[in-house]
């Protein structure tokens, strides 16, 4: 199934039940101007609300994955010119307060990564049953 439309809207789609969610993230550095998932300007705490809908987005997802099935999050930390975002980590905090977190795998890219860093992760979340 191939859905073209706004993820902030999941839940208006009639998505058949789960085998596996597996989503890599736009990503935002704290820095950025601009919250990738809705195209706002930056405002106060824009890097919280992008990290809030993420898991908004999820949720609305969540209860279609089938038990005992997976939910894979690929995303990276980043190095700026003055400052690191803990994109990857500040993923598997929020998201692990909400989704029983198994494992993380770190995928390694070599070099030009992009990020700063030349791997990222793959953060492991099952649901029970």
């Amino acid at each position: 199934m191939l859905i073209h439309g706004d993820s902030l809207n999941l839940s208006k789609y009639d998505i058949p039940a789960l085998d596996l969610i597996l989503f890599s993230p736009p990503y935002m550095n704290k820095s950025y101007d601009r919250n990738p998932l809705r195209g706002e300007l930056k405002q106060d705490d824009c890097y919280l609300k992008y990290l809030q809908d993420l898991l908004s987005i999820t949720k609305s997802v969540w209860h279609i994955l089938k038990p005992g099935k997976y939910l894979i999050v690929e995303a990276a930390n980043f190095v700026g010119d003055s400052d690191v975002t803990t994109l990857a980590w500040d993923i598997a905090s929020l998201f692990k307060a909400e989704f029983p977190f198994i494992k993380e795998k770190v995928l390694h890219w070599g070099s030009g990564y992009g990020s700063g860093y030349d791997h990222s992760y793959c953060l492991i979340f099952r649901k029970d049953g």
